[in-house]
C-alpha cells in the first residue's frame, strides 16, 4: 500500500480504488480533518482495464454520488 495523499484541495480530481475490483474518477469536494475527504464521483472503471463502464447498475449508483473517501484509497492524482 503506498503513502497515503496529502495536500489535497477541493476541485482537485484524483483516482481512487473502490472495492478491489473498481476505480474511479472522483473530484475532490471538501475536505475532512481525519485523512478522508468528500468526492463526487465521475467515472467507474473495471480494474485493470482503461474502458469506462458506461451503463449497468453499479454505474447508476455510483454516477453522481458524493461520498466520502480515505485519503490512502487515492490511487493517484488525475491531471
Amino acid at each position: 500500500m503506498t503513502e497515503p495523499m496529502t495536500g489535497l484541495v477541493a476541485g482537485e480530481k484524483v483516482k481512487v480504488g473502490y472495492l478491489d475490483q473498481y476505480t474511479l474518477d472522483v473530484e475532490v469536494t471538501a475536505i475532512c480533518p481525519s485523512n478522508e475527504f468528500i468526492g463526487r464521483i465521475e467515472a467507474v472503471f473495471e480494474k485493470g482495464l482503461a474502458q469506462m463502464i458506461t451503463g449497468g447498475q453499479l454505474y447508476r449508483a455510483l454516477i453522481g454520488l458524493r461520498m466520502i473517501f480515505k485519503n490512502e484509497d487515492i490511487v493517484r492524482r488525475r491531471y
